[in-house]
């Protein structure tokens, strides 16, 4: 079963509790956001300084940073999470 990063971002954000109405707009803009930030660090400061994720603690916000940091594929850089879903791929 392929890795939807799409579904997945659209769930954990229904779990964060964001609006329920959440578009394929807003998705795509954090997931866009996250391949531009240089860290994870970097990623929460800017859900917390948009106002992205406003209803949440800090721990989620940082906790769902380093989760989609960690999926999201950058170029220059192997994404630990896909090469996993790669070789796991090729033992199936």
């Amino acid at each position: 079963m392929a890795f939807d990063l799409k579904t997945w971002v659209g769930e954990k954000l229904r779990s964060l509790g964001y609006n329920s109405t959440t578009t394929e707009l807003d998705i795509a803009h954090i997931i866009s956001t996250s391949k531009r930030c240089s860290s994870p660090e970097d990623l929460a400061n800017q859900f917390v300084d948009t106002g992205m994720l406003s209803s949440c603690d800090e721990t989620s916000v940082s906790q769902f940073a380093q989760e989609i940091f960690a999926r999201v594929e950058r170029k220059n850089r192997t994404n630990v999470y896909v090469q996993r879903e790669k070789e796991a791929a090729l033992l199936h």
